[in-house]
């Protein structure tokens, strides 16, 4: 059942990013560490957030038209579905849709959409839909195994390594308030897919404001207003 939840407005959801590299200049190693839910940055969309799952709202930080290569991937693909999805996606046209990305807003690991990026990139599409969650809220699971081994900064982990999992290693969830689990790519919306991104408005999202705490946390000095013109 839908339901609406109310929180907080947001200041400052459009902020400007600096046009750097990934998350504002910082090293992929420098990007590790534990994983906790980001409760001072939480609730992204502000007012009312409109949900079609009963979820917690604030488990979703925003969407934005990211750069492909900007994405991290944690697990390989399967190349037969690789070939289909490329192959739907031709058969569209200028129609084509696919659900957001999902990926988490600390470090831009992809949690869902690995053959979208991938097929997405291969056809030359130079932006993608993302939705950017808190890959560290306790409602996101990795698999909906209890037995999977597999933890979070695992995941992390193989993405700034870039040593990559075996295809479909995870099965991320989201746990909704009666307990049920479903299937993480069912926050997503879908979004055309755009060859060009210059007229796109950057999304809303708190990810300009969590690349500054971050920055700050590993010790990196503020970008100056040049760097972010």
């Amino acid at each position: 059942m839908s339901t609406l939840a109310i929180v907080r407005p947001a200041a400052r959801l459009l902020t400007r990013i600096p046009k750097r590299s990934l998350c504002g200049g910082l090293e992929r190693t420098e990007l590790r560490g534990a994983l906790p839910e980001q409760d001072h940055l939480r609730g992204g969309l502000g007012g009312v957030a409109p949900m079609h799952l009963n979820v917690d709202s604030r488990i979703v930080h925003g969407f934005r038209w990211v750069a492909c290569g900007e994405l991290l991937e944690h697990e390989a693909v399967r190349l037969d579905k690789a070939s289909a999805l490329e192959k739907y996606l031709e058969t569209q046209g200028s129609y084509a849709t696919i659900p957001a990305i999902i990926a988490c807003s600390r470090t831009n690991t992809i949690i869902d959409g690995h053959h979208r990026h991938k097929v997405a990139t291969g056809m030359g599409f130079s932006v993608l839909p993302v939705l950017y969650i808190d890959y560290g809220h306790h409602d996101v699971l990795v698999h909906d195994d209890p037995g999977c081994l597999l933890k979070k900064q695992d995941v992390v982990d193989s993405a700034l390594s870039g040593n990559l999992l075996a295809p479909k290693s995870t099965k991320h969830v989201v746990r909704a308030g009666d307990g049920s689990l479903h299937p993480i790519v069912s926050l997503s919306p879908n979004a055309g897919l755009m060859h060009q991104s210059a007229n796109l408005t950057g999304g809303w999202s708190y990810k300009p404001v969590m690349k500054k705490l971050r920055q700050a946390e590993v010790g990196v000095p503020p970008e100056s207003s040049a760097a972010e013109s």
